[in-house]
């Protein structure tokens, strides 16, 4: 009697902390969101998981198979990082500007990240689109680059970003250029499907 005793009180105290572990993580499976912005639904070949911000107070949805690393309870600008595989990724971003407009914003943002990336991988940026308006429910603004890189790489890169008082979301996206037909939609699809929480 006392070896029941002794197995129940072990496995009542394993599924209580099983339970308050998955309470606690920001991830979570979700069935396939509708998409907010053009009432398409996301796609359907996999499970979707939700990333939340608590903090910064917005979440997004992405692809089950995606890898993520959430940073988001630390205080610092890059909040997480989500990857398909080595080419294809998402960084998610948070900035507080100081009382510019929107429009401003974004004209520094993209100037800095095209130079530091120009910088970094001792190549040359184009801009080739940006667009201002609703991604997903809330108004932001998405810029579309191609990263000529001096090995020779060719890198399509998109950015995502929705203002919110004087902080910006901002999702730094990537993939090889000759992917871009394949992931592009995917890197939409998650973009469409952010929201603020508060």
């Amino acid at each position: 009697m006392n070896k029941w005793l002794v197995c129940f009180c072990i496995l009542s105290v394993a599924l209580i902390i099983v339970l308050s572990l998955k309470s606690s993580v920001s991830v979570s499976s979700s069935p396939n969101d509708t998409n907010r912005h053009s009432g398409n639904q996301v796609s359907n070949d996999e499970d979707w998981r939700i990333f939340r911000d608590r903090p910064g107070h917005y979440q997004i949805h992405y692809p089950g198979s995606w890898k993520l690393v959430d940073n988001s309870t630390r205080k610092q600008m890059i909040r997480a990082d989500l990857n398909r595989d080595q080419t294809t990724g998402i960084q998610i971003r948070f900035y507080t500007s100081s009382r510019v407009t929107f429009k401003l914003f974004v004209d520094w943002y993209v100037k800095q990240f095209m130079t530091d990336m120009q910088k970094h991988w001792r190549g040359s940026m184009t801009e080739i689109e940006r667009t201002y308006g609703f991604i997903g429910s809330h108004e932001g603004c998405s810029v579309s680059l191609i990263l000529k890189r001096s090995d020779g790489q060719q890198w399509f890169l998109k950015q995502y970003l929705w203002p919110r008082g004087k902080n910006v979301v901002v999702f730094q996206c990537g993939t090889k250029f000759n992917l871009r037909a394949e992931n592009e939609q995917t890197l939409d699809e998650i973009a469409q499907t952010f929201e603020f929480t508060e």
